[in-house]
């Protein structure tokens, strides 16, 4: 929040930080903090930290990379959610793809 009050006027809008901070301090906006999609919380990249969004349709054995660093991962299910094994193979290309799932349910 320290950032963004700083940022007011700068880079943006003060109605839009009003708003913001506002959603914080109601704790409206807790339940998406650190998620990818519904239900599923963003994966863990092992330089990046929090950052690879996980889309609805992975599964376990599908492959994922983080968006910052490419660095690629296996997706494996586990106990209703899932966890990240980072591997390296320069002769496998994991390439982001669209998560035309998530956008539906957003329109």
């Amino acid at each position: 929040m320290i950032l963004l009050n700083g940022q007011r006027e700068k880079r943006f809008d003060d109605k839009i930080v009003n708003l913001l901070v506002d959603a914080v301090d109601k704790k409206e906006i807790d339940s998406i903090i650190g998620q990818s999609s519904y239900f599923r919380p963003l994966g863990v990249c092992i330089k990046c930290g929090p950052v690879i969004a996980i889309n609805l349709n992975k599964k376990d054995g599908d492959l994922t990379s983080c968006n910052v660093c490419e660095g690629k991962y296996k997706i494996h299910e586990k106990e209703n959610d899932f966890e990240l094994e980072y591997f390296v193979d320069q002769n496998v290309f994991v390439t982001p793809e669209i998560d035309y799932m998530q956008i539906d349910k957003i329109i």
